[in-house]
């Protein structure tokens, strides 16, 4: 070995620490890369959170050219271009040499400098160096990947079975003399990055790709618009979902309102979903804070719908890594509600619906608005619960609901959507109305000089049409105004 060497395995370790995921992430608005799905920057991780086709797909392909072409620079066939730039002869053409400029780049994907030493695992890469030195050996690999993965669905599995026969086909087919360390030792840091996997494997708890969605997601990729959510996450869906699922009431009730004629197209609901009542017949997916993900999976929705303050974050990432599209909309105030119509409107298919609901909605709430201006506003409190006792905050769309009639909440200060207060709290702040969604109304009978007692205004509403955010909010603004006004 001379400084050409030397030299070679320097620029090939560097080139294998090129983070290609994450400048393909950064190419394609992938967000959060490191801190979703397994939070490596392979080509698997990036198929997981962005899609397969093409950023996906550019990432395998850049990945293993990298390991391509740093064994390439060693091979026969270059080795002529280097004799004009180096004092080198023929004893520097062995295979051995071109095996650990390979290992070095598979070394560098692995432990990127770029990256803090955290990269890849370098399967793809360890396939790019395989291709080029012993390509039977690559192809070994490619139907060794593709029979695990189909038959087990399992990646990482399909990736160590795939490496492990690489290099036995190599060992078998060839006679590596040396070249047997370099190739061993990319077998070892291939494994070695798959630790945690192996502990999983082992277990039986490492996650499994459904195929009949993976088919899903990459045809219908080629196919699919592109949308962003609530959470400025780039979501790829078809242009008019077939297969719907909702994972919490509201959701349920408003695709229903949008899709009309065409409400067979939701397959499933979360638990209470319950308008309109043929929804009740749809298959449930379980209660909306923690819902039966393999029960989504195996209804293959082409789209998902989810709200930022109901459902399980990392619920909603597990499904992105099985790339079933879910998009998350944010209902945590009036304005919000405006936005998720459209927005759900729109990733159904149905923006001419979705337009036509929001004109009646801004209809309803400009009349609402121009009679609270003559109204002398009073003190509300709106009690959710009564054991223990939660009200709405000023953080919510309840809120929102009670200014908007011309009222003002007692609690809209409070730095929590839902506070606790204490009975001497609120016997203090001493509400003119209070609103409540249970029978539990009654105990405040037990405090006479409660302004709100003392004027009979302590009233029960339909939770239904104000604690769901749908097209129905406008009868429940419309009773909110009854129960603080009555019917001047």
């Amino acid at each position: 070995m001379n400084y050409f060497h030397l030299t070679v395995y320097l620029f090939s370790f560097f080139l294998g620490s090129i983070p290609f995921g994450i400048l393909v992430a950064r190419v394609f608005k992938i967000q959060n890369l490191r801190s979703q799905g397994s939070g490596n920057i392979g080509a698997t991780n990036v198929s997981r959170v962005g899609g397969f086709w093409p950023a996906g797909f550019l990432t395998f392909v850049l990945d293993a050219g990298k390991g391509a072409l740093s064994v390439f620079l060693t091979s026969p066939l270059a080795f002529k271009f280097w004799v004009k730039f180096f004092d080198i002869d023929d004893t520097n053409v062995d295979p051995y040499y071109a095996w650990c400029s390979g290992f070095f780049s598979v070394l560098g994907h692995c432990f990127s400098p770029w990256l803090f030493m955290k990269g890849g695992k370098g399967v793809s890469t360890a396939l790019g160096v395989f291709l080029v030195l012993s390509p039977v050996s690559a192809g070994v690999a490619v139907l060794a990947f593709i029979y695990v993965f189909l038959t087990q669905r399992i990646v990482s599995l399909a990736s160590l079975v795939s490496i492990f026969l690489a290099t036995i086909s190599f060992v078998v087919l060839n006679s590596p003399g040396m070249a047997i360390f370099p190739v061993i030792g990319i077998t070892f840091i291939v494994v070695l990055r798959h630790e945690h996997n192996l502990h999983s494997l082992i277990q039986g708890v490492e996650k499994k790709f459904p195929i009949l969605l993976l088919i899903l997601a990459f045809s219908s990729s080629l196919e699919a618009r592109e949308i962003f959510d609530s959470t400025q996450t780039r979501i790829h869906i078809v242009d008019v979902p077939q297969r719907v699922v909702t994972l919490v009431p509201s959701l349920g009730e408003l695709a229903a309102d949008l899709l009309g004629e065409n409400q067979d197209r939701i397959v499933g609901v979360s638990e209470f979903t319950d308008y309109p009542p043929r929804l009740k017949r749809i298959s449930s997916i379980g209660p909306y804070s923690k819902f039966n993900i393999e029960k989504v999976v195996t209804l293959k929705p082409d789209l998902v719908l989810a709200t930022m303050d109901g459902n399980s974050q990392e619920q909603v990432l597990h499904l992105r890594e099985l790339k079933i599209p879910v998009v998350v909309v944010d209902t945590r105030s009036l304005l919000k509600i405006e936005e998720s119509i459209s927005l759900v409107s729109e990733a159904l298919g149905q923006a001419d619906q979705g337009k036509k609901i929001l004109q009646r909605f801004n209809e309803t709430i400009s009349k609402i608005k121009s009679r609270a201006q003559a109204r002398k506003p009073k003190r509300v409190l709106m009690q959710i619960s009564g054991y223990p006792i939660i009200v709405a905050g000023g953080k919510t769309f309840l809120n929102d609901l009670i200014e908007l009639v011309g009222s003002r909440n007692i609690y809209a200060g409070s730095e929590s959507s839902y506070p606790r207060p204490s009975i001497e709290d609120i016997l203090d702040k001493n509400p003119d109305v209070i609103l409540m969604f249970d029978s539990v109304g009654r105990a405040w009978q037990n405090f006479p000089k409660l302004q709100a007692v003392r004027d009979q205004n302590v009233k029960k509403l339909d939770p239904d049409v104000l604690l769901r955010p749908t097209l129905r909010i406008l009868n429940g603004l419309l009773l909110l105004e009854k129960a603080i006004y009555g019917n001047s």
